[in-house]
């Protein structure tokens, strides 16, 4: 959830910012204020363009939003490395993440509201990403700013891995895709392994150097991993919404060997980030968890859903999970490709087949390809139907 950025209480205003933009201030000074022409220092200034954006006057509300746009990097640098309200620091954080240098300031800043982290994560560069990663106790406190982090396709695999183990191990509750089953994955390979450590100390508060540190201590074998995944999920091989492939079928077993060869965690993260050719490869996944990873993808479409509704070589899991989605069994293509599909589950082909046309009805009855129960069914649905 975001932070809810309301007016700051007239008694939290320092002398100056009360002056300007306080109750009693005129409309003129309030507006000197929001174009950023009042004598302050920078803390003074970001806090009166905060507080005069939220103006119920509508001229100096967007006057001081446009002014907060334009702010020198000077200016801002000296304020969000300062212990403001954490409304105010909201509102600046996010207008500067395409700056690197302002947006480390916000990183190493203990004042910065949780939620305000969970804002960044979701659209931070990689080497931020680092920055933000490296403070545990920050991430422990607020999980949900690892689940910002896992679903940015930015942040490195080898860092998703540590930041999932980590919350495995400090019995945290994560909104991933396969979690529970990944929480049985990581603890059963640690059955053997000491207790976890008691969570550190927050890092940016005692020593502002330490989360750059810990994101530079990366194995060459990990960054050789980050490349293999990066490299997958970064390709745009997607032609029109079903992902027709346009490159030969070496260059496409090649992807496949590369797919396959991730770990399971790598994978699940491809099948859920990644495009509609990595859902088709990863969606046949011999580990389930992979498998339901893909089809479970909110980015998912109707049509991709047909396509896999109708395929006989995906598990029975996958086609289940299709058939228990509501939305998609709107669809009549869905609905007589699963009818089509041995995989199907019995009793809910024969709910569909009542849905179906009497065209399609006639050759499921004829079709060998559908099992015997279900084409005996369609053959009495089209007696009933002619009154025979």
């Amino acid at each position: 959830m975001a932070l809810e950025r309301t007016p700051l209480a007239p008694e939290a205003l320092s002398p100056a910012v009360a002056k300007a933009v306080g109750p009693s201030a005129p409309a003129p000074v309030k507006m000197m204020a929001a174009r950023g022409l009042a004598p302050m220092g920078p803390k003074d200034l970001v806090t009166a363009l905060y507080q005069l954006s939220l103006d119920a006057d509508e001229k100096i509300a967007q006057a001081a939003t446009q002014s907060a746009e334009k702010l020198p990097p000077k200016v801002l640098s000296a304020a969000l490395g300062e212990a403001l309200d954490p409304r105010v620091l909201d509102y600046f954080a996010l207008r500067v993440v395409g700056d690197a240098t302002l947006v480390e300031r916000v990183l190493l800043n203990s004042a910065v509201a949780d939620e305000t982290f969970v804002s960044l994560a979701e659209q931070l560069s990689e080497a931020s990403l680092e920055i933000l990663a490296g403070n545990q106790q920050r991430l422990l406190r607020h999980p949900q700013i690892i689940e910002a982090i896992y679903f940015n396709k930015r942040a490195r695999m080898s860092t998703v891995d540590r930041l999932l183990e980590m919350a495995v191990r400090n019995n945290l509750t994560l909104d991933v895709p396969q979690y529970k089953q990944l929480v049985a994955q990581i603890m059963g390979s640690a059955a053997k392994e000491p207790p976890a450590a008691e969570p550190v100390e927050d890092a940016a508060s005692t020593d502002p150097e330490a989360p750059l540190q810990m994101a530079e201590e990366i194995t060459a074998e990990g960054e050789q991993f980050d490349e293999v995944f990066e490299a997958l999920i970064d390709e745009t091989w997607d032609q029109g919404p079903l992902g027709n492939l346009e490159f030969d079928a070496e260059e496409q077993g090649k992807k496949q060997v590369q797919i396959a060869e991730l770990s399971v965690n790598a994978r699940i993260r491809l099948a859920t980030l990644g495009s509609v050719f990595h859902r088709t490869v990863l969606i046949r996944d011999t580990n389930r968890l992979v498998a339901m990873a893909a089809i479970e993808s909110p980015a998912v479409s109707e049509q991709e859903a047909a396509r896999h509704a109708g395929n006989r070589g995906l598990s029975e899991d996958v086609i289940r999970y299709i058939c228990g989605r509501r939305d998609w069994q709107k669809s009549y293509q869905i609905k007589l490709n699963l009818v089509n599909n041995p995989k199907c589950p019995l009793a809910h082909a024969m709910k569909l087949l009542s849905h179906l046309r009497a065209n399609d009805v006639r050759m499921i009855s004829r079709s060998k390809n559908v099992p015997a129960a279900i084409a005996r069914a369609a053959k009495q649905h089209l007696q009933r139907k002619s009154g025979g």
